[in-house]
């Protein structure tokens, strides 16, 4: 019994630390780019690392930076009505925030906006980094 339970624990750390790593890919691939750029060999060299890794961070769930531009202008095109956030989370720097987010987004009712934060030009947009209406009622 005490096995079962010890596999079945195993089993849900795994989704959990699979889960969690959705939302640190984008910090995964700018420091892989970063690291790429300061190496001893050209660009050219890890040209389709960097193509693979380019795209990909172009349709990622979850933005610890800047969004892709296009990502907000098709949110914007589209125009789905978008829910206002249930809460917002403010701290200053070294206080642990990040930690606590990276903990929420994994709580299966919390719904994440498109990036942690939320650099506008416009007060008017901010509603395109959250989810849609119908998305909440899924």
């Amino acid at each position: 019994m005490a096995r079962k339970q010890m596999v079945l624990s195993n089993k849900e750390e795994l989704k959990s630390d699979l889960e969690l790593a959705k939302y640190f890919k984008a910090f995964e691939l700018s420091t892989e780019f970063r690291r790429i750029k300061f190496s001893d060999k050209s660009l050219f060299h890890h040209l389709p690392r960097l193509i693979k890794a380019g795209i990909e961070y172009q349709f990622l769930s979850y933005y610890f930076g800047s969004v892709p531009k296009w990502r907000v202008l098709a949110r914007k095109l589209l125009s789905a009505k978008r829910i206002a956030p249930d809460y917002v989370m403010t701290g200053p720097s070294k206080s642990g925030s990040s930690d606590l987010v990276s903990h929420l987004l994994l709580h299966p009712n919390i719904l994440h906006p498109l990036a942690k934060e939320l650099r506008l030009y416009a007060n008017k947009d901010w509603r395109l980094y959250y989810p849609t209406v119908k998305e909440k009622k899924i």
